[in-house]
């Protein structure tokens, strides 16, 4: 396992989990229309689903960075990847559980 460093690149990691939460929404969004433009979901899961998809991508893009959002499309310099605390490790798992958990909840209590 790598060392952390000491200090995380808050501005950075805000950023990424800013534009995250708006990735996860509008996903959210699109998965839960059928082809028919009919919406799959029950009305009051709507929101709890949404906001779990939008926290799952917001902890992915805090963690990942660049690399999420660019992947490995560069041409000559490669994306440099965030620095991380624990701290900003721990938060963006528990973004990532949180949202999953939402998400699955949502979808659970839809069928059953």
């Amino acid at each position: 396992m790598q060392d952390t460093p000491e200090k995380a690149d808050w501005i950075s990691f805000v950023l990424h989990f800013v534009f995250g939460l708006f990735v996860g929404c509008v996903v959210g969004f699109f998965t839960i229309f059928r082809r028919r433009q009919e919406i799959w979901l029950q009305e009051e899961l709507i929101l709890p689903y949404l906001s779990g998809t939008s926290l799952f991508c917001a902890g992915l893009g805090a963690k990942l960075g660049d690399r999420l959002w660019i992947g490995r499309n560069f041409r000559i310099i490669p994306p440099d990847s965030l620095k991380h605390s624990r701290s900003s490790i721990f938060v963006s798992m528990v973004s990532v559980v949180c949202g999953a958990g939402l998400a699955v909840v949502s979808i659970f209590l839809h069928f059953f």
